[in-house]
């Protein structure tokens, strides 16, 4: 019997209710990340712990082989009650084109669920074009990820960028994750990352957790309580 996937219930950010898959954060990244990210990136906190990081390579070296990948996805997706929510790379990203056309055959297969990621792989021309065709099936929503050291995304992805501070994202014209700025407790709670329509041209805002948490705004405010 083979070892079960990384496909994990949600954290308390995202809500028990999400499930996720991941990989080592840069190393399972491919061609997507920018130097910013490689700096910034959040989910390198992973590396302290072993067991996590241990899962996180057993679905790298999985993803190597797409129809071995596609095998095993079909028998976790297969386990999840129709509704049911999953984010796509809460560490690592779509490294190739082989494997982005693996998630989008499953994707389209299992269409009773509901599939999210944010992803910097639009920056490679090939793995887009795989992306194009799984983000025009009804049941994905995938972000471009973007931050100030990286061109515009194509104006008709839905666009995620990082920024340093609140008052920043909102002169910008975007809308501040409304979980950093701790009116919603999750990501189940809100559910605007996979509910938003696809072509609304939205631009969506995440801070810096270190410079939000440091400057005690959002939901590291005092006076912040989600409702």
């Amino acid at each position: 019997m083979r070892k079960p996937l990384y496909l994990q219930r949600g954290n308390d950010k995202l809500g028990r209710s999400v499930r996720t898959w991941s990989m080592p954060a840069v190393s399972g990244c491919g061609p997507a990340p920018s130097e910013y990210c490689v700096q910034r990136c959040y989910a390198i906190a992973f590396r302290r712990y072993p067991g996590v990081m241990r899962a996180h390579g057993r679905n790298l070296l999985l993803a190597q082989d797409a129809r071995a990948l596609e095998e095993a996805l079909r028998t976790d997706l297969g386990c999840l009650p129709a509704g049911s929510v999953v984010r796509i790379h809460v560490a690592g990203d779509f490294f190739s084109k082989e494997y982005a056309r693996a998630w989008r055959r499953v994707a389209r297969e299992f269409d009773s669920l509901t599939i999210y990621a944010y992803t910097r792989a639009w920056t490679d021309r090939a793995i887009r074009r795989e992306l194009d065709r799984m983000r025009a099936l009804p049941n994905v929503r995938l972000w471009a990820s973007s931050d100030s050291t990286m061109s515009v995304p194509p104006g008709d992805w839905l666009e995620a960028r990082v920024f340093p501070a609140i008052a920043e994202a909102e002169d910008a014209g975007f809308v501040v994750c409304p979980e950093q700025l701790g009116r919603r407790a999750s990501c189940e709670e809100c559910q605007l990352c996979w509910r938003i329509p696809p072509d609304s041209g939205f631009r969506l805002a995440f801070i810096d957790h270190v410079q939000l948490q440091r400057a005690g705004e959002g939901k590291y405010s005092s006076s912040s309580s989600a409702t």
